[in-house]
């Protein structure tokens, strides 16, 4: 499988990313021990068991990233800490939560897996993980810059309310590169990319008259982002036998779909006026046809671009 370092390059067409819809079928195991159900994770870790209360998430948090981390990984811790409700990230001691995110080879990110009760496994294969919540705090340790880009969509799904991360050890790494496994894994770098680039937009432009008249495509884009992110944590808990989770993921991409296709230009700020029309034929389609298809017929789609079109900015580079 193509890392996802190369795969990020710029590609043909933005949002020809998947028509991939994937049978159900269940592997691997994860078991939960005290304190109430583990979150649905997916894909499905080879370890996962809780080891007491869900770790609290204050407004300050410190975030730890050691070298090697890319900035797709970054990014995405720190939207999930902010979905956490974390409103102060900052790199110095003090917030009585830290987070730690780096190579499992780093002394120092070992060390913090195992004071937030974590394992260092003897033996991490490439792409292969081990995160840890507990103690007041947080470690992510990747065998190399994919393992930790895992850990990071794993964090995602452990946040278990607001200010509450699931307190457990987890570690995994891919069984096989499947067709199915790998369909979901590459694209998820460009669904974040999709998800998060309005908050980017709106902080790098400054004229802020010219970003709300960008509002309507703005709002629509993070809607769509958010549903695509949605519907493949829900092919992947399909994948993984949580039937009844999936439908719940998908009925969540569902809403974000149909909000962002409500969403309207403003009147007599921009030429045509009517629906914002950004996903029209691809990412609808396919994020309306997931809950319907359980197999996968279509081509290997091709790369997809971080380049955008998005009236009045004009062609917007994503990352």
């Amino acid at each position: 499988m193509r890392s996802r370092a190369r795969t990020m390059a710029p590609g043909r067409v933005l949002f020809t990313l998947l028509a991939l819809l994937l049978p159900t079928g269940a592997s691997a195991t994860a078991s939960a021990t005290a304190t109430g159900p583990l979150s649905v994770v997916t894909p499905r870790p080879q370890e996962m068991s809780r080891i007491g209360a869900d770790v609290h998430v204050p407004s300050r948090v410190r975030l730890v990233i050691s070298d090697g981390v890319d900035r797709p990984t970054r990014d995405l811790v720190t939207s999930v800490l902010r979905g956490a409700g974390a409103s102060r990230i900052q790199d110095g001691p003090g917030p009585k939560l830290t987070v730690t995110v780096g190579r499992i080879a780093d002394p120092r990110v070992a060390r913090a897996l195992r004071a937030a009760g974590g394992r260092v496994p003897g033996r991490l294969p490439a792409e292969g993980y081990a995160l840890a919540a507990g103690r007041g705090s947080v470690a992510l340790a990747g065998a190399d810059p994919d393992g930790t880009y895992c850990a990071a969509q794993t964090l995602r799904q452990l946040v278990s309310g607001h200010r509450a991360i699931a307190s457990v050890p987890v570690t995994d790494h891919p069984l096989k590169a499947g067709r199915e496994r790998a369909a979901l894994r590459e694209p998820r770098p460009y669904a974040r990319l999709l998800a998060a680039a309005p908050e980017r937009i709106r902080a790098g432009v400054a004229d802020r008259g010219f970003v709300a008249e960008c509002a309507p495509w703005l709002d629509a884009l993070s809607l769509w982002g958010r549903a695509f992110e949605r519907t493949l944590d829900a092919l992947g808990a399909r994948l993984d036998g949580h039937d009844a989770q999936a439908a719940r993921w998908f009925a969540e991409a569902a809403a974000d779909a149909r909000r962002a296709g409500e969403i309207r230009t403003i009147p007599g700020e921009t030429r045509p006026e009517g629906p914002v029309r950004i996903a029209d034929g691809v990412l609808d389609t396919f994020i309306t046809q997931a809950p319907k298809r359980p197999s996968a017929q279509a081509p290997k789609p091709p790369e997809p671009s971080k380049r955008l079109y998005l009236p009045p900015l004009g062609l917007v580079t994503l990352g």
